[in-house]
């Protein structure tokens, strides 16, 4: 159970690095591109202010250009005279009159009057005589740094979050530890309970069959029978539930699960006179996993059926085998909507507290839980007007 909650807190550990990385890289990239468009922006205003050119003498802090890098700058306009387009190439040398004009067109047809055609960032503008012009500025060298940037930072990022990962994961041991000690603890009770409770209780049950052999039978040696019954079956339940905790190796066979569902119906019958019986249950389901263990899944969701179902009532047992088998156990019960569904399968809670005389320890289920898990498969509870069920998922 350790070694599976570590694995988990691992999972989860590196599920919240990863997500957090994402999140700030994801934030970083934004930003950068951002940084790139903004300034490329200011440059494409700058030369639409200017009347397709861009100014000897401008402020270079705000444009975040030095004067080398002006003149290196790669920037044409194309003007829309009525239906024709007029080209102006002076500082795009290794352009030519088509391209620019079909990179227009392509601009124009967009919504947005900024955006990217391939590496040009352009502008659509409107001159000092309301002519409509397309500016377009080489921004293949900021987007080549940008994309470098955010590939370097993207490195810092990750090696960063693997470290923090690599750190807790190292650490993990540390912080699970009080979990580990106390689920030590937990076991070490639950054996001590079954050495010191599991020796006195046969022995009651002993000299009571010598009593009862010598003044006969008894309504007091019944109670007291009845009793050291009940909490023989508690402490058995109890160790069964630590040892799968521990998740041990089970031998799987392939069994007839149709059959093993019908002879326990059999057996359980005749324990619950009070109520009836539904069955639908599909023949000649073969299923692999550990006989056993299914034989005990199915006894103790009978038993809950058997125990929590109104006098006169009724109890539904089908099994379906479409992809995987599935077993369907209902029953009719006045106090469904009294019960808390999100708690049933835990330890040690009963729907029905005033049921206590009646044998329930608020185990059966938790172990149904974790027998049905072993197997890879799923249980769930529902309910419907008044009538509670249980669906087992077997694979």
């Amino acid at each position: 159970m350790i070694e599976k909650l570590k694995k988990k807190f691992l999972i989860a550990l590196l599920a919240s690095v990863i997500i957090a990385v994402g999140i700030i890289y994801s934030i970083i990239i934004f930003t950068n591109l951002k940084q790139t468009n903004i300034a490329l922006d200011k440059i494409t205003d700058e030369i639409a202010n200017n009347n397709g050119n861009l100014p000897e003498e401008t402020d270079d802090s705000t444009l975040l250009v030095s004067k080398e890098s002006k003149r290196a700058l790669v920037y044409f306009t194309v003007k829309l005279d009525g239906t024709e387009y007029y080209a102006e190439l002076n500082h795009a040398s290794g352009v030519s009159i088509e391209s620019a004009i079909g990179y227009a067109k392509k601009a124009l047809s967009k919504p947005k009057t900024r955006g990217w055609l391939g590496n040009y960032r352009y502008k659509v503008y409107k001159d000092y005589q309301n002519k409509k012009c397309i500016v377009f500025l080489d921004g293949s060298i900021n987007k080549g740094t940008t994309k470098i940037i955010i590939v370097n930072e993207g490195i810092i990022m990750f090696s960063s979050g693997l470290a923090v990962f690599l750190i807790l994961a190292i650490l993990s041991e540390k912080i699970l530890s009080p979990i580990s000690e106390s689920y030590v603890k937990q076991r070490q009770f639950i054996t001590d309970v079954n050495h010191e409770l599991k020796t006195p209780l046969t022995l009651i049950n002993t000299n009571l069959e010598i009593i009862e052999s010598e003044i006969g039978p008894n309504e007091w040696i019944d109670d007291v029978k009845k009793e050291t019954a009940r909490m023989t079956e508690l402490v058995n339940q109890l160790v069964t539930l630590s040892r799968m905790d521990e998740s041990p190796k089970m031998d799987f066979i392939k069994f007839d699960l149709s059959e093993l569902l019908n002879g326990a119906v059999a057996e359980f019958k005749p324990l619950a006179t009070s109520v009836s019986f539904e069955e639908d249950i599909a023949p000649d389901v073969i299923y692999t996993g550990n006989e056993d263990s299914i034989r005990r899944l199915i006894g103790i969701m009978l038993d809950n059926a058997i125990k929590y179902c109104d006098v006169g009532g009724v109890i539904s047992i089908k099994l379906t085998n479409h992809h995987h088998p599935v077993i369907y156990f209902e029953n009719t019960y006045s106090k469904v909507n009294e019960i808390d569904l999100s708690k049933l399968f835990d330890r040690f809670y009963r729907a029905d507290k005033s049921r206590t005389n009646r044998g329930s320890f608020g185990i059966g289920l938790s172990l149904a839980k974790n027998i049905t898990h072993s197997h890879k498969g799923d249980i769930t509870c529902y309910k419907k007007d008044n009538i509670i069920g249980f669906k087992i998922t077997l694979k």
